[in-house]
């Protein structure tokens, strides 16, 4: 699946990560993370499900600006530091788009996988005479 397909397909709040932590990394560091084609699909897309938006930093983001395709309006202390970790996380990691947003279970470690098992030994007690 392409960038633009997996974009396609993310939830709207997903959309609200990812715009804000490429608005971030664009706008403030200079970096880019995601090319022009596929920040303007989340743009597109965030549109359409403006009114499934229930994200906590849904209030950053408006529909004018969604319209222009752009978050210049944001300056670098609106961004949440939440927002501003993730996105540096995001950039470490190196993963293109279509790996690292990707909606999916993650498998939950076996407790027997987390803890080595350690068997009981035998305590010699001496006793003083």
């Amino acid at each position: 699946m392409s960038g633009i397909e997996c974009i396609r397909n993310l939830p709207a709040n997903k959309l609200v990560n990812l715009y804000l932590m490429a608005s971030y990394l664009y706008y403030v560091k200079d970096i880019s993370p995601i090319d022009d084609s596929q920040y303007d699909e989340v743009c597109k897309q965030l549109i359409l499900k403006y009114q499934d938006i229930e994200h906590q930093h849904g209030h950053l983001i408006t529909k004018d600006a969604l319209h222009a395709g752009t978050a210049f309006h944001l300056r670098d202390a609106d961004y949440p530091k939440m927002v501003q970790c993730a996105a540096y996380a995001w950039v470490d990691k190196g993963s293109p788009i279509t790996c690292s947003l990707k909606t999916r279970r993650r498998r939950r470690a076996k407790p027997e996988a987390l803890e080595p098992e350690v068997k009981p030994t035998k305590r010699v007690v001496r006793r003083k005479r």
